[in-house]
């Protein structure tokens, strides 16, 4: 099973499975029932995405670039004593934030420095669990990133979060 939630604006998901679990759910699950399908339009412009990403030299330099950025985000996070969980390679950076009552100021430290970043809590994740998700671009700058983990380190340091170091 996965999901669309953290590329192609959340559209959709998916299940793999043998013929059996696929005509299973077909018959018996609510989402065959109830639920809305993707869109001509949006699975269009999936597939064109990944056309541009995957076949041409442009797609191909911003794969290059986020992937650079997500290493130097993450490389910077580790040195300065974050958990991070997650994929490394992956260009959404989940900071572990053991206690919850922290993380809504980390937010509004993050919010007037001009950094946007995702809080997830319970009961999203298990109680002692919440974490800040960054998502990576290819439009970020090295200079954006450095600001970030400026940002982040005096965050780190005010509440106590720096559980690595």
């Amino acid at each position: 099973m996965g999901t669309f939630t953290k590329s192609f604006a959340g559209m959709g998901g998916y299940i793999a499975g043998d013929s059996h679990l696929i005509e299973h759910l077909r018959f018996y699950s609510d989402a065959a029932l109830y639920g809305e399908q993707m869109s001509p339009i949006a699975a269009t412009q999936i597939l064109e995405s990944l056309r541009c990403i995957r076949d041409t030299k442009e797609g191909k330099k911003k794969i290059r670039i986020l992937f650079r950025n997500t290493k130097l985000m993450r490389e910077g996070l580790k040195a300065l004593g974050f958990i991070l969980v997650g994929d490394d390679d992956s260009p959404v950076i989940p900071i572990l934030i053991s206690n919850f009552g922290k993380f809504g100021e980390f937010s509004r430290i993050c919010r007037e420095e001009g950094i946007g970043v995702v809080i997830v809590g319970y009961p999203a994740t298990p109680l002692l669990f919440s974490r800040i998700r960054l998502c990576m671009s290819s439009y970020h700058t090295k200079e954006d990133i450095l600001k970030a983990l400026a940002v982040f380190s005096r965050c780190g340091d005010l509440l106590g979060l720096k559980y690595n170091r």
